[in-house]
């Protein structure tokens, strides 16, 4: 699978998944360290990327395009790079499943008890962040 990598995210995570076999880039070897949402994610369509990403503004934003490219949303909030590795690496293979299954949106919400930064629990998505009747969300 094809991930970019947003801005609030460490490159650690693009390392990361490139270890586990897949291809993965932070926007700042793409040079779009600056760049604002549309632009990431018109490059996400032209590569046939997953945006990978903490920032609430792509789950509305990327749904309001053609062709909108698939987003994975993070809520950890702040925390170490080794921390968010070791909630996210776990789960990932849920989350690919989920991508090529065609899910558009998933969210990956930590509970708010952060007791060890336990495992999320899959849930359904709210239709509002729906912006097609094909697409599917769904939290994890």
């Amino acid at each position: 699978m094809k991930f970019i990598i947003d801005a609030q995210l460490p490159p650690a995570l693009a390392q990361c998944l490139v270890r586990l076999n897949h291809e993965a880039v932070h926007v700042v070897d793409l040079g779009l360290l600056d760049a604002d949402d549309r632009t990431i994610l018109q490059h996400a369509i032209e590569q046939n990327c997953v945006v990978i990403t903490k920032d609430e503004d792509f789950t509305s934003t990327a749904f309001w395009r053609k062709n909108h490219p698939a987003v994975v949303w993070l809520r950890i909030g702040n925390c170490s790079n080794q921390a968010l590795l070791d909630w996210f690496i776990p789960i990932l293979p849920d989350v690919v499943r989920r991508l090529q299954e065609g899910e558009r949106l998933i969210e990956v919400n930590l509970p708010a008890q952060r007791a060890g930064l336990r495992q999320p629990s899959f849930k359904r998505a709210p239709a509002g962040w729906l912006r097609h009747p094909h697409d599917a969300g769904y939290t994890v």
